[in-house]
């Protein structure tokens, strides 16, 4: 991984390798200024878990796993936003007009032989020449309509805390034992509020096959 560090903004745009440094920051869309630093880092790449694309006249969004191939236009993934978005009573976005795709951990964004076109950053890179990746906070546009994307990172602590109590659950109870000290282990395979033994008050242990 390699990061440039924006001499405005002061944030840090990181990318998978030199090829993929863009000509501006993903962050306030200032232009790198000239030669600027790449920074080498041992950094993993984070791995993304969605991408949401945000329509930025009305903030409606469309989410987009890492599954497969997502075409958006007006008869496709989110036309209840494209169906909507007319210049002089006309539809602007096309029935069919982009596509992502996720390929090698990264978003790829591909014009679809739309009538007005698909851009890709500030510099309004042509999508129908080649796919162009879609980082986090960059920008890009169907037509002249404005698209903000927001990748949606995996939280893999997350996961493992979310993962462990699935697993005790999945596993089939024995019995329910009272676990009062002075009690000689009352056993029962009802859960018990009190011991009818000792008298003891939720004092109970699970005890698992």
């Amino acid at each position: 991984m390699v990061k440039v560090i924006c001499t405005v903004c002061n944030k840090e745009n990181k990318y998978l390798s030199e090829s993929d440094v863009r000509s501006e920051c993903e962050y306030c869309y200032s232009f790198f200024e000239h030669p600027f630093a790449i920074v080498q880092c041992d950094e993993p790449s984070p791995e993304p878990e969605s991408l949401t694309i945000i329509y930025q006249i009305t903030q409606e969004r469309i989410e987009i796993t890492t599954g497969q191939k997502v075409v958006l236009g007006r008869e496709n993934v989110g036309r209840e936003i494209f169906s909507k978005i007319l210049h002089n009573g006309r539809p602007t976005i096309s029935r069919k007009h982009c596509s992502i795709e996720f390929i090698d951990g990264r978003f790829m964004l591909s014009d679809e032989g739309s009538l007005n076109g698909t851009f890709a950053g500030v510099n309004k890179d042509d999508c129908k020449k080649s796919p162009r990746v879609i980082e986090h906070n960059s920008i890009f546009y169907l037509g002249e309509e404005l698209f903000l994307a927001k990748m949606n990172i995996k939280n893999k602590a997350k996961e493992k805390e979310e993962k462990k109590p699935a697993e005790e659950i999945a596993r089939k109870i024995k019995y329910y034992q009272c676990n009062d000290q002075n009690c000689s282990g009352y056993t029962s395979e009802v859960i018990f509020d009190s011991c009818p033994e000792c008298n003891s008050f939720k004092n109970i242990k699970i005890i698992y096959e």
